[in-house]
């Protein structure tokens, strides 16, 4: 799990939550060499979501629910990407 350029090791039954309008970044990375299965729940659907690409402004611009007056956000070390440990 990376969350604003931080890694947390997620184990089989863990859960995380994201609360809406706060901007965090984040994304699942699987470093193993095991398949994962990962359930998500969600709204995705709601009118008023927006989406905030920090890691990539390029694909950002090409979206209209881009999120462009978000809270600052700080990121760690980690880039994001997988294979990084």
């Amino acid at each position: 799990m990376w969350i604003n350029g931080y890694l947390w090791k997620l184990e089989p039954g863990d859960s995380v939550g994201f609360p809406a309008g706060t901007g965090v970044c984040h994304t699942f990375i699987n470093n193993t060499d095991e398949d994962v299965r990962l359930l998500v729940v969600g709204e995705a659907n709601k009118k008023h979501n927006r989406i905030y690409y920090p890691l990539n402004p390029m694909y950002a611009a090409t979206r209209e629910d881009r999120w462009v007056d978000h809270p600052p956000q700080f990121f760690g070390p980690h880039d994001g990407k997988p294979g990084r440990k």
